[in-house]
């Protein structure tokens, strides 16, 4: 208001509406930022990120290649990544991987340039070149917590668990607290049936996110084999958002040496079925993916999302409903770097 020619409370404005999944009104305020400094970088790239999570990928790409027209390769290393999106996004697999080739040119020795070719290579499924890129970053730089971790998901895609452990290890080596290596590493783990050290690593993804509904499924999960049965209950009471005192939570109280599956099946039929609430849906799908009726909980979480204006709630449904995708295939999503 006060200086209405200035193009960066438009552009950080932007990045505010971004941030909380407002993204035609993030388009809007970096359109007017460019109409004040058409030649403004941040605001291009910026721009077609928003274009790209409304999957306009066409208005995504012209914003990126006019950057690029603009701005040093170096400054704006992951923009190559969002150009290869557009283009594989597109159909355009040709074009993706010449953007990639570009990579590869460009000078050796640039901050994490590596990285960004693993990266690229990864997106085009090439899996033998993004593993050596990813490689001689994670050698060039002892502290490559992202590398590491690519390199697991790598080895985990090819089943390879025994590698991918090794890799999520020295991730977490390097950052004891980085939620992908403890929520990655507590998979494998889980996979290969040591119970209480993957228990340990979910906990610690939990504290780290604790809003995600992955970590705290898996932990119900745990909770079940080694016996832990009041965690387990007052974990489903906190992922159904019951008070101590409510009757619901009594119910499951009552149950809570029984079966839970069957517990939980009593549970909906008296409490929530049919009930097209958001906070019944959440619990009806909850209860669906528990007894792994995948198909059932995405349909539930589906017909949660026809009524959600929050963004971030949009990205915590949508991210759950990519796992159990995943499960679907017999693979579950891991977290990999942004």
């Amino acid at each position: 208001r006060l200086s209405p020619d200035y193009p960066l409370p438009y552009h950080n404005l932007a990045i505010a509406y971004f941030t909380e999944g407002n993204y035609e009104r993030a388009v809007t305020l970096d359109l007017q930022a460019l109409e004040r400094k058409p030649d403004y970088k941040e605001a291009l790239y910026q721009i077609a990120r928003s274009y790209g999570k409304l999957n306009q990928w066409e208005n995504s790409r012209v914003y990126l290649e006019r950057l690029f027209a603009l701005a040093p390769a170096s400054i704006y290393l992951p923009a190559y990544l969002d150009l290869i999106e557009a283009h594989l996004q597109m159909g355009q697999n040709h074009k993706a991987a010449a953007v990639a080739e570009v990579l590869v040119k460009l000078t050796d020795g640039l901050p994490q340039v590596d990285y960004y070719r693993g990266m690229a290579f990864y997106r085009l499924e090439n899996f033998a070149r993004a593993k050596f890129y990813f490689t001689r970053q994670a050698e060039a730089e002892s502290q490559s917590t992202s590398s590491f971790l690519m390199l697991g998901q790598i080895h985990y895609l090819e089943r390879d668990y025994k590698e991918a452990e090794a890799a999520f290890r020295q991730a977490l080596e390097n950052n004891p607290w980085s939620l992908a290596a403890n929520y990655n590493l507590a998979i494998i783990l889980e996979k290969t049936g040591r119970f209480q050290e993957a228990n340990i690593h979910f906990e610690k993804a939990m504290a780290l996110e604790p809003f995600s509904l992955a970590p705290r499924i898996h932990l119900v999960k745990l909770y079940g084999y080694l016996g832990e049965s009041s965690q387990r209950l007052d974990l489903v009471r906190r992922m159904f958002g019951l008070r101590p005192d409510s009757e619901e939570f009594a119910f499951l109280k009552s149950h809570e040496k029984q079966d839970l599956n069957k517990t939980l099946s009593s549970y909906e039929k008296r409490f929530v079925a049919g009930n097209p609430s958001p906070g019944s849906l959440t619990i009806r799908a909850i209860i669906a993916t528990m007894r792994e009726d995948y198909p059932e909980a995405m349909r539930l979480y589906a017909q949660h999302l026809e009524n959600l204006t929050d963004g971030k709630e949009i990205e915590r449904i949508e991210k759950e409903m990519l796992r159990l995708n995943g499960l679907l295939q017999d693979r579950e999503p891991l977290v990999t770097p942004a």
